[in-house]
């Protein structure tokens, strides 16, 4: 999540996709998370520990149509509720769309019950 002059880089769109992650303060383990938003530029993926900034990281989020793998930077961190909040720069962006079509990836919420 890049700013550049107080503004953002790289458009952002709500998704809530699991995730999991690895980053070499934390071998041998795998870290599970949710990515909250995602952009061109990166993702906001939240963890139940906190991956300290600067560290790379290699992850994959779990999408309606399969898998996706890719590396990052921890950008910043932040607590809220119980849960560490990481901005995480891809090593190259991608293309605006990236970010809109990933968001659509999101499943929907499942429904429990009959229909109203």
């Amino acid at each position: 999540m890049t700013k550049q002059l107080g503004r953002r880089r790289f458009a952002r769109f709500p998704s809530a996709l699991p995730e999991t992650a690895r980053a070499a303060q934390f071998r041998p383990m795998t870290l599970h998370g949710t990515v909250c938003n995602v952009g061109a530029g990166g993702v906001m993926a939240e963890f139940l520990a906190q991956i300290v900034a600067g560290s790379s990281l290699r992850f994959v989020i779990q999408t309606g149509s399969g898998t996706l793998q890719k590396e990052g930077t921890v950008v910043w961190t932040a607590l809220r509720e119980g849960q560490v909040r990481h901005g995480i720069a891809f090593r190259n962006p991608e293309d605006p769309r990236f970010a809109s079509d990933l968001s659509r990836a999101t499943p929907s919420p499942t429904r429990s019950g009959p229909p109203p």
